[in-house]
C-alpha cells in the first residue's frame, strides 16, 4: 500500500535500528517534506506505533520536532 507521511520521522524510524532497513527500499519518491513510500500491512504497523509513542510519550524539548512529525505521521497513517 502506498502512504504519504513525513521524511523526518520515517527517516528516524529508519535510522533508529536495522531492523528497519526495508523501509529503505519502500521509498517510491520524496515531495517535499513528505516520503512517499509502498509498505505492508506490517511495515505500516511498526510505523504507526512508533510514532504514536514519539507522538504521546515523549516530552523532551530537544524532541519537540521529531514529536510534531510523529504527529503528522500518525494523522496520515490513520486515515
Amino acid at each position: 500500500m502506498q502512504v504519504k507521511v513525513p521524511s523526518r520521522f520515517y527517516k528516524d524510524h529508519m535510522d533508529r535500528s536495522n531492523e528497519y532497513q526495508s523501509l529503505f527500499n519502500a521509498v517510491i519518491k520524496e515531495v517535499g517534506n513528505y516520503v512517499v513510500a509502498d509498505l505492508d500491512e506490517s511495515q505500516i504497523s511498526e510505523l504507526l506505533n512508533d510514532a504514536e509513542y514519539y507522538a504521546d510519550g515523549v516530552d523532551y524539548p530537544e524532541l519537540r520536532g521529531l514529536q510534531s512529525s510523529a504527529k503528522a505521521t500518525v494523522k496520515a497513517l490513520s486515515k
